[in-house]
């Protein structure tokens, strides 16, 4: 499964990914207490977990797009 960067920066913090940026998901946590999250691997090389604040799966960053443009 594959997620984009929909923020470089969460709560002030670098996340150390690139914005529209697609990654590999390496693992997945589906019933955490803020959504799912994604194990990847980010810019620094570093496998790390991410929320869905920060990415989100490839579908629904097309849907997301298409909305913004019509």
């Amino acid at each position: 499964m594959k997620v984009i960067c929909a923020q470089e920066t969460y709560k002030g913090h670098s996340m150390d990914l690139t914005h529209g940026k697609a990654y590999e998901v390496h693992d997945q946590h589906p019933f955490q207490i803020n959504g799912q999250t994604y194990k990847i691997i980010n810019d620094r090389g570093v496998l790390a977990w991410y929320d869905r604040e920060v990415v989100m799966q490839l579908e629904e960053w097309r849907e997301k797009q298409l909305n913004e443009i019509l």
